[in-house]
């Protein structure tokens, strides 16, 4: 077999024309390269050849997507994977259900407030403002809970998670309805519309944490699944190109843990992962045709088994580029959790302000 060495690419374009590959055609053909597409690679496997070097050499090193992928996927250990991945999923349907039910109730209550007039029997209006006003302060607690050390024995952090997640949703649907729909005061308005944002501010960042444990589990084996598929499949084909491949995808799944930091570029990096999956996806199936090519000049393979082989190959890479760009969308969401922080406790102290003034304002006017 002729030395690896030489330029596979130089090489691959000179077979157009070369005698060693068959090209026929037909249906008994194609079935016959079905049947021997699976042969040639098990033969590749067994052959002893002097000359392969690199990776794919006797002792020779690690895969790099190996390592890269572990620095995706390592921080993730498969038993807290799974726990984290079935609270998630109830935490999503528990939240879902409280939003929904209560958007109803808003809406129930906003086309029949003419007609409730709770006015006549109580003022109903000022002590559902206590009462959302004074829930939504409780669930300030949680914050000092998770800061203040003495307060680490009333209860565990998943209880006040809990309560701060409910009450942070119930506060301010009291308080819209303390509102009576309608505005009449500049500092009611800034107020509700602080309120607001904090609201909205929770939802968006509860939906990122969902993102991060919402299939964890599943997209671990799934990395894991398809890196073991893809690389015992590339490494029966004694050549320089499958090391070029794994240094190309391993090149791809260590680009998915850079980008920028700021909030405002974060949400451009999810397309740019996914376009650099698809150019990863595209060069490496150059380097797999080029491969095969090559090597189907040198042992004399049908055009059949050539192209049989090439796209099982390219299913594989798919997958596992695929899984990559999953755990890295995983990984973008932390950062987005991080940075949702920042802007998220401001709004909670600007509320505490604006609703303070607003509280001082009716009881002094």
């Amino acid at each position: 077999m002729t030395n690896f060495n030489t330029d596979i690419k130089q090489q691959a374009i000179e077979l157009d024309g070369g005698p060693a590959m068959s090209f026929d055609s037909g249906p008994a053909a194609e079935q016959r390269s079905q049947q021997t597409a699976e042969a040639a690679k098990a033969q590749f496997k067994s052959q002893t050849h002097s000359d392969v070097f690199g990776l794919n050499s006797p002792g020779g090193g690690a895969a790099p997507i190996i390592g890269a992928t572990a620095l995706l996927a390592a921080k993730y250990p498969t038993h807290a994977a799974e726990k984290n991945d079935r609270k998630s999923r109830f935490e999503t349907r528990l939240v879902l259900f409280i939003t929904l039910a209560l958007t109803a109730l808003i809406v129930y209550g906003w086309t029949q407030w003419g007609k409730i007039n709770f006015r006549a029997s109580f003022d109903f209006v000022y002590n559902s403002g206590l009462i959302g006003g004074i829930l939504m302060l409780l669930t300030l607690l949680y914050a000092i809970r998770k800061r203040v050390k003495l307060l680490k024995k009333l209860g565990g952090m998943e209880g006040w998670y809990y309560f701060h997640l409910i009450g942070g949703v119930i506060g301010p649907v009291i308080v819209i309805f303390h509102t009576s729909f309608s505005l009449k005061s500049v500092n009611s308005t800034m107020a509700f519309v602080a309120m607001m944002l904090v609201v909205i501010s929770g939802l968006v960042g509860r939906y990122i944490y969902t993102r991060i444990g919402y299939g964890l589990y599943r997209k671990i084996e799934y990395i894991r699944d398809t890196e073991t598929a893809l690389i015992d499949s590339l490494r029966r084909y004694p050549s320089q190109g499958v090391e070029n491949i794994e240094r190309r995808l391993s090149t791809f799944a260590l680009a998915c843990l850079a980008g920028p930091k700021d909030l405002i570029k974060l949400p451009l990096r999810f397309l740019a992962i996914r376009t650099a999956s698809a150019t990863c996806y595209v060069r490496a199936s150059e380097d797999l045709s080029t491969m095969l090519r090559y090597l189907a000049q040198e042992e004399g393979w049908s055009i059949g088994i050539y192209k049989d082989l090439l796209e099982q190959e390219k299913r594989l890479l798919r997958d596992h580029i695929n899984s990559v760009v999953d755990i890295a969308y995983v990984h973008l969401y932390e950062r987005l959790l991080v940075r949702w922080r920042i802007i998220h406790i401001p709004l909670l102290y600007i509320l505490f302000i604006t609703g303070v003034a607003h509280v001082v304002a009716v009881h002094m006017y």
